[in-house]
This record gives C-alpha cells, structure tokens and sequence, in this order.
C-alpha cells in the first residue's frame, strides 16, 4: 500500500460503530493489514482526559465544541498523521464530521464556526472514507443502556437532529457510505468491508 488510510465511523447514539469496526480490524488484519484504532474523543493520554470531561461535566456548546477540537488536535498530531505516513490503516470512532453535526446541526453553533475549528485541529488530517450507520433501532439500544453519558441523556428532539445532520451532510459529501444500523450486524460488516476492500485497492495503486 503506497500510503495510509483514514476510515471513519460516524453515526448516532447506539449505532453500533464500536461493534463494526472490531468486525472490521479484525477482517482487515486477517488480510494482512497494520491496523490501529481510534476514538474521539480521546485515542492519546490528554484525548482520554478531555473524553472524561466532555462525557460528564456540565458544559457550554463552544466549550464542548473545543474539548472536541482540542482532543481532536492531538490525535492528529500524536497519532494519526505519523501512522498515516507509516502506511497503516487507522479506523477511528468519530471524527471531524461529528462536530459538524453534533455541535453543529444540533447545537447550533454556525457550521462556518465548526469548520474553522475543524481545519484548525486537524491541519489537513481528512478521512478518506466515512461509513455512516444509521437506523430507527438505535433508539431502543440506546434506552436499554443502564447507564448513559452526558451526551446520550439529551432529549429524543437533539437525537433526531443528530440523525437528520448526518443525512444531510452525507448528501453532499462522497466520502460518506450509508448502512442501515437496523440489518443483522454481520450483514452490515460484510456490506463495509466490501466497500472498504475497493478503498484499499485504489489507493494502493
């Protein structure tokens, strides 16, 4: 492979990211693949730090917003962009496009705001595939949850803005594959990992 390769999974609450990219990691190192997980927030020593305040601190949108960035930030630098260069895969739980929705779309800072963030922390780090999971069931998975983070109490109505950012970001930004978080988890891991294998052979070519 002649470089790295940034997939990014983003979603809602309760989609299953966590369990599709273990399904993946595990498909892709079979194959051969150097494969190194991330998680936003967090993935390096500070990230985790700000992971704990975001999830349970009462806070601002903006500040919200920078934790995000600032964990964010370090990722990029620490983490990504050297295993990148080192040609390895990197399947990272969330992403820059997840502020663009949450503390976007749902918060309602302006996305011009968001994106400027979003430059700034990541310095041209982009991913070059998203997948999107998406689904109706995530809402009874997510109340089924004995205990729920800061993010995860919101109200249904910031959830289904959630849901709508997504869809409507996705519309306008090839980089993002939609899978319907309702089919059985293995049937969604082979539709991924299908796709993510055309990934790989292009950008190995």
């Amino acid at each position: 492979m002649a470089k790295g390769v940034l997939i990014t999974f983003e979603g809602g609450e309760a989609v299953g990211k966590s369990t599709q990219i273990a399904l993946l990691s595990k498909a892709l190192q079979k194959l051969g693949y150097k494969i190194h997980l991330a998680r936003e927030p967090g993935g390096t020593k500070l990230g985790e730090e700000l992971r704990d305040m975001i999830k349970t601190k009462e806070m601002s949108h903006r500040t919200e917003l920078l934790l995000f960035e600032a964990s964010r930030a370090e990722l990029c630098h620490s983490v990504i962009r050297p295993r990148l260069k080192a040609g390895e895969i990197i399947l990272c739980d969330r992403f820059a496009e997840s502020s663009l929705v949450y503390q976007g779309a749902s918060r309602g800072i302006p996305e011009k705001e968001v994106t400027f963030a979003n430059e700034l922390a990541t310095n041209g780090v982009k991913s070059d595939f998203i997948v999107l999971l998406n689904g109706s069931d995530a809402k009874t998975r997510l109340q089924n949850r004995k205990t729920k983070d800061r993010i995860e109490l919101e109200k249904d109505s910031f959830h289904r803005r959630v849901a709508a950012g997504y869809l409507k970001l996705a519309k306008r930004d090839k980089r993002f594959h939609l899978y319907s978080a309702n089919l059985d988890r293995q049937v969604i891991h082979k539709m991924i990992l299908k796709d993510v294998l055309k990934l790989i052979k292009r950008k190995s070519v």
